[in-house]
């Protein structure tokens, strides 16, 4: 069975401290980011995979995705098993690649999970792709989100990962309310939605809401994901540049840091475009 769920949420919302998290239950395994199931989409969601010529395409777009390098995957073993599953359509096939990526770890989950943020445009596609999924969504005070924004965009990268994000508070501003309005309307359609301050407060409360969904037992493993992050790399060294923190416990430090960080004027911007957005997920104004 290939049941699946989703972490959404803005870039720097703490979308990756609850991959992790999730990834530490004995029951769950989410890979790293990488967005093939949406990037492949346009071009498989009508193929008729029974055909092993299709197959054979599809594995060679998939070994040119960006980031699938960092999975590890035997593409002649994933063959193999793609071939003994028979997958009919893209929709059978997007979960065998989850599938497989856990078994190639030795793991054999009940969940399979995905995390990545530009998946937050293509909740609809994901719902109509996967209808039995779930979707977990993750919001973080913009004002917060805008301090890492433009502290990413302070720094040098060398990996061809490296995030490219505003760095003016207006767009950052913009970005944020856009993206956490499509939230706020699945939230309100009833989806489970996670705040990244009350992950860091009560880990163990919120992360009981997101096994509660799945239908799983709460693993305390879960509250170890940075010490297994070390001793397995379970974020790829690639990505530790801008997500040392991963390899650390949660930080309650990085609540309301804006304060300190933002000018007044910056704030006074952030709250102008998305005041509204801010306060309906309950944080307060202080301009």
């Amino acid at each position: 069975m290939n049941r699946m769920f989703f972490v959404i949420g803005n870039p720097r919302s703490g979308t990756t401290l609850l991959r992790l998290m999730l990834n530490n239950h004995p029951e769950v395994t989410v890979p790293p980011e990488c967005g093939f199931a949406m990037w492949l989409h346009e071009i498989y969601v009508n193929t008729d995979f029974s055909d092993m010529t299709s197959i054979d395409d599809f594995l060679e777009k998939l070994s040119t995705v960006k980031k699938i390098e960092t999975w590890k995957i035997n593409l002649a073993e994933l063959k193999t098993f793609l071939i003994k599953n028979q997958p009919k359509n893209y929709q059978e096939i997007v979960p065998l690649i989850y599938r497989h990526y856990a078994n190639s770890i030795n793991n054999h989950p009940k969940w399979l999970g995905d995390k990545n943020n530009f998946y937050i445009s293509y909740i609809e596609t994901i719902k109509k792709l996967l209808p039995d999924s779930k979707q977990i969504y993750i919001v973080r005070d913009g004002r917060d989100v805008a301090c890492s924004y433009k502290d990413l965009a302070s720094k040098k990268y060398d990996s061809i990962y490296a995030p490219n994000l505003p760095s003016e508070i207006k767009e950052i501003a913009t970005e944020w309310l856009n993206n956490n309005r499509l939230i706020k309307h699945e939230v309100d359609n009833g989806a489970l939605l996670i705040r990244y301050e009350d992950l860091l407060h009560s880990p163990e409360v919120e992360l009981n809401k997101v096994c509660e969904v799945l239908g799983l037992t709460y693993s305390s493993q879960l509250l170890n994901y940075h010490i297994n992050n070390r001793i397995q790399e379970q974020e790829p060294k690639e990505f530790l540049q801008w997500k040392s923190k991963t390899l650390s416990p949660p930080d309650q430090g990085n609540i309301g840091k804006y304060r300190n960080i933002l000018t007044k004027e910056e704030i006074q911007t952030f709250e102008c475009i998305a005041g509204e957005l801010l306060e309906e997920f309950g944080y307060s104004r202080v301009a």
